[in-house]
């Protein structure tokens, strides 16, 4: 650009071309030991005022190294009109300052600190990602217990009870836990599988509450090829049964709404309440809390849940944007 420009106003390209190229070996040093030297050593460690009074003196320095290449060498050979001007020509010098050497430190410095900008996004992505997903194992592991505990203790009441209904649990248990141990590893499960899941562990919790218990499970939209983050919807289910009910009660309820309208995903859980005093509903217990963060990390800013409890019921209204 130098030599288009200054080739025009001197009319000869030739020779400002071999100006440039004299000047060039000064202006990569000055670019070189900025980038690889003075930024890492001060700029990079916010040491501010050392990085610029360090880039000050070796523009000045490096200004009167090419003011004197010029005197002594090429003002004789390319400029001698200009012979007899001072060495310490104030245009002269200020001219290397500011034009010829700031421009390339100008520049050089831009790129590497957008470069490192953009090192520094992809690291922190990468760090962001990692902890999610350590964060989102960890929560993982804590569903996992409990909902054996509970699936368990269904297959024990049909032992001592000698049911003939028992071989089948132990199917359908077998079931969840390959969904417990594998799906749940998935970013995304199909939603169909992911309701199966859920319908398997309401008739486990059949068995285990028999005529007592009334299920109203309801779906509708359609839902083919739609995914969803697994282990989303089977904690609610999971937490109406621990903390909603109680095995002396005779009449308890449970009804499930889900439905697919767009992008939006709706589910609606509404339970019978256990009034006796020891179990009582518990919408901050460790489990929603669980789920609460969970949704958190996985649909940041495109779920809304609510949770009503009443004197005679407990209800959860979950909706989730899937796109």
């Amino acid at each position: 650009m130098n030599t288009i420009f200054l080739g025009s106003y001197e009319n000869t390209y030739l020779r400002q071309f071999y100006v440039e190229l004299y000047e060039l070996p000064e202006k990569m040093l000055v670019a070189y030991l900025n980038l690889y030297w003075l930024i890492p050593a001060f700029l990079m460690k916010r040491k501010y005022w050392k990085y610029g009074i360090s880039l000050s003196v070796m523009i000045l320095g490096m200004a009167f190294i090419m003011r004197a290449i010029y005197v002594l060498w090429l003002a004789p050979i390319y400029f001698p009109d200009t012979v007899n001007l001072p060495f310490f020509h104030t245009y002269r010098l200020l001219k290397y300052i500011f034009y010829n050497i700031n421009g390339v430190v100008i520049i050089t410095t831009g790129f590497r600190l957008f470069n490192y900008w953009y090192y520094q996004q992809q690291l922190n992505n990468e760090l962001v990602q990692a902890k999610l997903k350590a964060e989102l194992g960890y929560l993982r592991a804590q569903l996992h217990p409990h909902f054996l505990f509970n699936t368990l203790n269904n297959i024990y009441s049909l032992c001592l009870d000698k049911s003939d209904l028992a071989p089948g649990v132990v199917l359908k248990l077998s079931d969840l836990l390959s969904y417990m141990l594998y799906d749940s590893e998935k970013e995304r499960i199909e939603l169909l599988k992911d309701i199966e899941r859920l319908k398997s562990y309401l008739e486990l919790e059949r068995v285990r509450y028999g005529n007592r218990l009334n299920i109203s499970f309801n779906r509708s939209g359609d839902m083919q090829g739609r995914q969803i983050a697994p282990l989303i919807m089977l904690p609610f289910v999971e937490n109406a049964f621990k903390h909603g009910f109680d095995n002396d009660l005779n009449n308890i309820w449970i009804t499930i709404d889900i439905k697919l309208k767009d992008d939006m995903l709706y589910m609606k859980i509404k339970n019978s309440l256990n009034k006796t005093p020891q179990v009582a509903p518990q919408a901050n217990g460790i489990g929603l809390q669980n789920i609460r963060r969970r949704l958190e990390l996985l649909y940041p800013d495109r779920h809304s849940l609510e949770m009503i409890s009443d004197s005679d019921y407990f209800e959860v209204d979950l909706k989730i944007n899937l796109t």
